[in-house]
């Protein structure tokens, strides 16, 4: 009986939350699930345009220049990847789409498919919330509800800072094309609420186990 108390009694919700925080294991569940959702989004993307081509493309038609093979995973999030083009060799001359799904949703009459992007969203939702669940279960049983709730948000340690790094690293700016991740609170905003958001329900679903 006594063991008993004592496993149970650290659960009590009086728990500080932040002793359920993680960085250590943040961090490297953090970079695992950027690299998970990266390739899962992106190869779906691809999937798509080649299972609904006639003709088998070529990944370069897809993503025509390097740095949009990130869009896909942004515009999951719900980011706006807007693309500006000017074959005149002046910026801002013409907007072809706010995102990459926005940009073959307007080629549908050529042939390309129609994304849904709820769709995507679920990507990385799920993927953070079975992660925020994982890191919450390595923490212990000993954590409330809540703690373990901040343990799974602990995801964003390691998450936040690629997501935030990534706009920079897939921005183009030259005479022909401007385009990349939009910056500004909406990305700090949709990635706080996909990696505090999702990691911390999972976490939370784990607490209450």
């Amino acid at each position: 009986m006594s063991l008993q108390e004592t496993n149970t009694e650290p659960r009590s919700s009086s728990q500080p939350i932040t002793e359920g925080i993680r960085p250590i294991g943040g961090i490297i569940y953090g970079i695992l699930s950027f690299i998970t959702v990266f390739i899962i989004t992106t190869g779906y993307f691809t999937y798509r345009i080649f299972d609904a081509a006639e003709t088998e493309p070529d990944l370069e038609e897809v993503f025509p220049v390097p740095e949009f093979v990130g869009y896909p995973f942004y515009n999951a999030h719900r980011v706006n990847t807007p693309i500006e083009f000017n074959a005149g060799g002046g910026f801002g001359s013409q907007t072809v789409a706010d995102g990459y799904f926005d940009l073959f949703n307007q080629l549908t009459a050529v042939g390309a498919p129609e994304f849904n992007p709820l769709v995507f969203n679920a990507i990385p939702a799920a993927i953070l919330f079975l992660t925020g669940y994982v890191i919450a279960g390595r923490a212990g049983s000993s954590l409330s509800a809540e703690s373990s709730a901040a343990a799974g948000a602990s995801v964003a340690v390691g998450y936040l800072p690629l997501f935030v790094l990534g706009t920079f690293v897939l921005s183009v700016e030259d005479p022909e094309i401007v385009a990349g991740p939009e910056l500004g609170l909406g990305l700090l905003f949709f990635g706080a609420l996909f990696t505090v958001g999702f990691g911390g329900l999972g976490g939370y679903v784990r607490g209450n186990r």
